[in-house]
């Protein structure tokens, strides 16, 4: 779903007037809330504004059955323009396109360098968009969200490469690179099984 036609209700540097998530009330019921805005807290943060979100399997089953505790965001997989970083933040800049990776991580610790982002030690396990598993961190949905750690989270688009394209490459990808990757690091001439189909995201 792309967004680049309706501008939010905020302009370029943080100056965040309001902000608006898609909420998950309960089953069945979603709706369009509005919430005080995000800001930079951390000089290694950067503030995003998605542009083109993905409806993932998950999502459907979030809204259809509400198995957490509501209310919480919805959303983990976005193609997202950066609109403002903090001063540690050096490659990354207002303006740029950037995958949102859908787990919250450092990027640097044990677990994360072993490719499983899921287990980052520096945040409650699970920490993600979208969910209320491993704290409340918005989703990707929202008008804007806080990215920690945004030169090790954050993967620019190439230029040319369209976001709704690859707006889903925030979780599915991942997924699949985490489960066949250490096989593959063990046995580099491993063979691998890749089973594709129609979306089901019908939500």
């Amino acid at each position: 779903m792309s967004r680049d036609g309706a501008r939010p209700r905020c302009c370029r540097r943080a100056r965040v007037i309001a902000m608006r998530s898609l909420t998950v009330l309960g089953p069945r019921r979603v709706e369009w809330r509005d919430l005080p805005p995000v800001s930079l807290r951390e000089a290694t943060d950067a503030l995003v504004r998605p542009v083109a979100s993905a409806v993932c399997d998950l999502d459907r089953h979030l809204v259809h059955a509400s198995p957490l505790e509501p209310p919480y965001a919805l959303g983990h997989e976005a193609v997202g323009e950066v609109v403002d970083v903090g001063s540690a933040v050096s490659g990354l800049k207002p303006g740029d396109r950037v995958v949102i990776p859908c787990h919250v991580n450092c990027g640097v610790c044990a677990e994360c360098s072993r490719s499983m982002p899921g287990a980052c030690s520096a945040v409650p396990p699970f920490a993600s968009y979208g969910t209320p598993a491993g704290g409340s961190w918005g989703g990707l949905f929202d008008e804007l969200v806080r990215v920690p750690w945004a030169e090790h989270s954050l993967v620019p688009l190439p230029p040319g490469l369209d976001p709704v394209t690859a707006a889903s490459c925030s979780d599915n990808l991942v997924d699949a690179y985490r489960t066949v990757s250490p096989t593959l690091h063990a046995d580099p001439d491993a063979a691998v099984l890749v089973v594709g189909g129609p979306p089901r995201s019908d939500c």
